[in-house]
């Protein structure tokens, strides 16, 4: 009897690769499933054996960046066999103007191919359609939770993504902020070094620019010489609520890459100073 209810206690475990998405919403993907009471179990980060791995087995096609995020999974499931489930969320749309990218939101269909996969655990964003909301209620439910947690659960899980992101808009580097969100730690600013005159903002995709196996630490060479280095998590949010207008009949609806034009249009009208 007592081994049942100990077994009836025991949480499931879930997978999260490091690559992606991860470096844009691990906070909030923490907090949602945490609150849910599982398990978490992270990929190590990037290393020379997993862009290997990543690179043997990811189609020719598929980009340098899907291709890591092969290596992380195999890695992931081969050091941890005993997962209950890898959470692999198909984002489609997270605003009504834009996508992401194809190779992207396919990631589901895709991954559950490979050899000695466990579940897939899916939490669809796509708001063209129907609410986030909804997409945890789905989540919950596959996880034996009601409705009611569910709801509780996203609401905590975007409060926290609310104050995540606040903390980077006070300048806060996101490689450290993230850190503290593994560790369970409170957002609190990490020591400066001395500032030099020179101050970059540095554009691009999260999984390019925050994981340092890929970018060779460039951030921090950057810093390590006086630099002051912002990135788009740290400029203010209402400049991303105007949309960059190219033309009368073209406008971008790639996600990411509207974000990267708000910020250089940011950067060379106000954002200088």
């Amino acid at each position: 009897m007592e081994k049942s209810e100990q077994k009836s206690k025991k949480k499931i475990k879930v997978g999260i690769p490091r690559a992606l998405y991860f470096y844009r919403y691990y906070p909030f993907w923490k907090k949602l499933l945490e609150e849910l009471e599982v398990e978490i179990i992270l990929s190590s980060p990037t290393n020379k054996k997993i862009v290997e791995e990543g690179v043997t087995h990811g189609f020719g096609e598929l980009c340098i960046p899907v291709k890591l995020y092969y290596g992380h999974v195999l890695k992931l499931i081969r050091e941890h066999p005993e997962l209950d489930y890898l959470f692999v969320p198909r984002y489609v749309a997270e605003v009504k103007e834009a996508y992401f990218c194809p190779k992207f939101l396919s990631l589901p269909d895709i991954i559950k191919i490979l050899p000695g996969i466990p579940k897939i655990l899916n939490f669809e964003v796509n708001v063209k359609e129907f609410p986030i909301a909804t997409s945890a209620i789905e989540l919950g439910k596959e996880l034996g939770r009601t409705q009611n947690q569910a709801l509780n659960a996203y609401r905590e899980a975007q409060k926290y993504f609310d104050e995540y992101h606040k903390f980077l808009r006070s300048g806060a580097p996101v490689n450290h902020t993230l850190r503290l969100v593994e560790k369970n730690r409170p957002f609190t600013q990490p020591k400066r070094k001395h500032k030099g005159d020179l101050k970059f903002l540095l554009l691009g995709h999260a999984y390019n620019i925050f994981d340092t196996f890929i970018n060779i630490e460039f951030q921090k060479k950057l810093r390590d010489q006086g630099v002051e280095v912002l990135t788009i998590e740290n400029l203010p949010e209402s400049i991303f609520k105007k949309p960059v207008i190219i033309n009368k009949r073209l406008r971008n609806y790639w996600r990411h890459e509207e974000e990267i034009m708000q910020s250089i249009r940011y950067f060379l009208t106000k954002g200088r100073q």
